[in-house]
């Protein structure tokens, strides 16, 4: 799952496409299952150029999260050498 605080929308990743996730899609999306116990607004599974821009998107945020880690860490390093 990604889903982080204060985003409006979230992913659920499964490592293969099958009827049940299908399934489970369309009954999550009419309100027959719940998210912590509350409805969902829509739900879709992503396919083709959908599928390809969320990933784009992930590995864009993850790269600049890995950067911004290891720039925090190089400055408490620098900055105790003083």
């Amino acid at each position: 799952m990604d889903y982080s605080r204060g985003q409006k929308d979230g992913a659920v990743r499964f490592s293969e496409p099958s009827d049940k996730v299908a399934e489970l899609c369309k009954k999550i999306a009419s309100g027959d299952v719940t998210v912590a116990g509350a409805k969902v607004e829509s739900a879709q599974i992503l396919e083709g150029d959908e599928e390809i821009k969320y990933w784009t998107n992930f590995i864009d945020f993850k790269d600049k999260q890995m950067k911004q880690k290891f720039t925090e860490k190089n400055s408490r390093k620098r900055s105790r050498r003083y």
